[in-house]
């Protein structure tokens, strides 16, 4: 097994909770309707294990429009190193950086 497959089967297997999404089957929103667009998917990724679908990552933050959304969230994601849009994936060094900030409770009121 090569190294990038490793690290699949490791992502895959590690379930990252955060409080702050709420999943019913394979829906997922973020119980903040204050969060930007951007810091919405960043979360989304995040909690999710391997790649996403746009279309399906564009459905769980209810964006609108399918080429806004690519070309001005998730392009200025990608350019920032945040993520990785061939499908995407959180970069490694975006889910370094955040390893504890959406693990903690979250309560909308704090």
């Amino acid at each position: 097994m090569d190294a990038v497959s490793a690290r699949a089967l490791i992502d895959a297997l590690i379930q990252r909770e955060v409080s702050l999404i709420w999943q019913v089957g394979g829906v997922k929103r973020v119980l903040d309707p204050k969060m930007a667009v951007p810091d919405r998917v960043l979360v989304l990724l995040y909690a999710t294990p391997g790649a996403v679908d746009v279309n399906e990552l564009r459905r769980w933050t209810e964006y609108k429009n399918p080429s806004r959304f690519r070309e001005e969230v998730l392009q200025t994601l990608h350019e920032a190193t945040l993520i990785i849009t061939t499908r995407c994936w959180a970069s490694r060094p975006f889910r370094r950086s955040v390893s504890g900030r959406w693990r903690r409770d979250y309560s909308p009121s704090s």
